[in-house]
């Protein structure tokens, strides 16, 4: 089935639905924003489902409101289960030499508006698990945890939805 997209005046575009298993992800959809300790801010936009998939982009803004980084994510309903596609780029879109593969997770359990996600090839070789957990309509949480022994320490982004979005 098909839904008719909202547009100008003229003829109706046809989007795809959501393949069944991306649905239980709409909660993430929209545009929000966060605030880190170091006051750079993280702003991260994920599209509704459409079809097999559903992209977000994440951008990182220094203090001096300038681009620091950008994330590319696409979720994708694949025979063998719901996979996490992440590339991660610097300002001028260079792809890091120690980042040169797209990181894979796949989907291990979604309930209640809380997804995680499981790394297949995780390049940095620490990532135990990345969640997305909604706290009502405007707020969702991103928990990313490390693997015991990983140097790097466990931490959450506690996004708020952007006005008007």
């Amino acid at each position: 089935s098909s839904t008719s997209a909202d547009a100008a005046p003229g003829p109706s575009i046809e989007i795809p639905a959501a393949h069944a298993s991306l649905q239980p992800l709409s909660f993430m959809t929209g545009s929000w924003v966060a605030v880190n300790p170091n006051k750079t801010v993280n702003r991260e936009t994920w599209m509704r489902p459409v079809g097999n998939a559903m992209t977000g982009a994440f951008v990182q803004m220094r203090r001096d409101a300038t681009p620091g980084f950008y994330e590319l994510t696409s979720i994708v309903a694949e025979p063998e289960g719901v996979m996490l596609y992440h590339r991660h780029v610097h300002r001028k879109l260079e792809i890091d030499d120690r980042r040169k593969d797209v990181d894979v997770f796949r989907l291990a359990s979604v309930t209640n508006d809380t997804a995680v996600f499981s790394p297949i090839n995780d390049q940095d070789g620490g990532i135990l698990s990345m969640t997305y957990r909604a706290e009502g309509t405007n707020v969702l949480i991103q928990e990313i945890a490390f693997k015991p022994g990983s140097k790097e320490q466990n931490f959450a982004t506690r996004y708020v939805r952007e006005a008007g979005r």
